[in-house]
């Protein structure tokens, strides 16, 4: 009976483990791609000022 609980409990560990794996894999995944979309933003403004500083430099 006991080795029969234990069982049943290292099982329901295991799952436990699993979900909040995936949980913070998500998460990660989440703040990834938001990052990503962040540098994508600040990469564009910056390419905009410096072609903006290239064309009034040579006006």
């Amino acid at each position: 009976m006991v080795l029969k609980d234990l069982g049943k409990h290292q099982e329901n560990l295991r799952k436990d483990l699993g979900t909040v794996l995936k949980d913070l894999g998500e998460r990660l995944g989440n703040i990834l791609e938001t990052s990503g979309n962040d540098l994508e933003m600040v990469l564009k403004t910056l390419g905009n000022s410096l072609g903006k500083a290239i064309v009034d430099a040579v006006l």
